[in-house]
């Protein structure tokens, strides 16, 4: 299967999971959109429900993807959790075009909520639990930045990615995930 750059781009900057087709690419009928509502953002201190919203984007990646193979792109799962991208033979442009379409189809992906110094935190003691989960079982893991350097990390200049995971150093998390499960935000 050819992994397409382009195609990388696109689908990463929606997170869709796998899904296949052996269809031509062809342009989408003109559809009225049928955006899918993200949950609404709490007032500010509020806690979020991370598992609604985590529903919602699902919801839109799962007809987002069914999109894309309507229009002859194949989107297949791999087993480290990541993607490959088939776009067939009208490549990165068929591609693109596919995307503008379920995106004209679809709407925007939902946004998430800001992520609060307080769910940082609680992930950053569950980072700190699971390391000690993995040493105990055997994992040699790096030494984790402080907490605020781990907080300030995921709020700085690439929000949302963390300098640091208990699992960074993991090879196969499958052998050991029932027993030191990875830490989410919800």
């Amino acid at each position: 299967m050819r992994k397409s750059a382009l195609g990388f781009a696109l689908i990463a900057a929606v997170s869709v999971a796998g899904c296949s087709s052996t269809q031509t690419p062809r342009a989408a009928p003109p559809t009225p959109p049928t955006e899918v509502q993200a949950p609404n953002t709490p007032p500010s201190g509020a806690p979020v429900d991370r598992a609604a919203e985590a529903e919602v984007h699902a919801e839109y990646f799962d007809r987002y993807h069914s999109c894309l193979a309507e229009l002859g792109i194949t989107v297949t799962p791999t087993e480290d959790g990541g993607f490959e991208v088939d776009p067939g033979a009208g490549g990165d442009a068929a591609l693109a075009e596919a995307d503008a379409a379920c995106k004209a189809r679809l709407g925007d992906p939902p946004d998430y909520a800001p992520v609060t110094r307080e769910e940082l935190t609680k992930l950053y003691d569950t980072e700190l639990a699971t390391r000690d989960c993995l040493e105990a079982n055997g994992y040699d893991v790096r030494e984790p930045p402080s907490r605020e350097e781990f907080i300030e990390s995921y709020l700085g200049d690439q929000a949302g990615i963390a300098a640091w995971s208990s699992y960074t150093d993991v090879l196969d998390p499958t052998e050991i995930e029932d027993t030191c499960p990875q830490p989410t935000l919800g």
